[in-house]
């Protein structure tokens, strides 16, 4: 299947952004590229050929500004050949993509990173509490929205129920029967 519009797959922290990612990423022909967090920052500095902890050093020290870096190659990078997951997948919410938010209940995200981190239920609950925040801020400085405001989405599914495989399927079948709708946000 040929896809015409990079897929973002923004999320709650623990909803299961980078899982659904990649079972899409088996499920499209061709060679696609998942991009998160940790993949642009280490494009970023290939691309301003530095090293990763040069950026992050010359980041500290407001040499480079870092979010700004980072949307840059974010627009590059993203394509028909991506999926931008997680929370990189809200700096380009105004890009023409499939735009798909998932979510699902603060219990279930902490049972999830618990287990997965080996960590306490407490620890992974305070964990996605400021994740939240943090997404929400992205959302707020860049396009002056709710992050969880529908509108900016094409689809949002709720994962708490759901299987990360019907999830997938589910947004297979949306992009083959449709057409991307150019984003009525734009960047602030």
């Amino acid at each position: 299947m040929s896809i015409k519009f990079p897929i973002l797959i923004a999320g709650q922290k623990g909803s299961g952004c980078n899982k659904v990612a990649n079972l899409l990423k088996i499920k499209i022909s061709g060679s696609i590229e998942i991009l998160n967090s940790e993949a642009l920052i280490r494009s970023t500095a290939a691309r301003m050929g530095i090293s990763f902890p040069e950026f992050y050093k010359k980041s500290k020290q407001g040499i480079i500004n870092k979010e700004k870096a980072i949307r840059d190659t974010l627009y590059l990078k993203s394509d028909s050949d991506t999926i931008v997951e997680g929370k990189s997948a809200f700096k380009a919410l105004d890009k023409p993509s499939y735009r798909i938010l998932l979510k699902s209940s603060s219990e279930a995200r902490a049972k999830r990173l618990s287990e997965i981190w080996e960590i306490p239920y407490k620890d992974a609950l305070e964990f996605i509490n400021r994740s939240d925040k943090e997404r929400k801020k992205i959302v707020k400085n860049l396009f002056g929205k709710d992050w969880l405001d529908i509108s900016l989405y094409d689809i949002a599914i709720d994962t708490t129920n759901i299987s990360y495989k019907e999830v997938a399927e589910t947004i297979m079948r949306y992009i083959n029967s449709k057409k991307v709708i150019t984003p009525t946000i734009s960047a602030r």
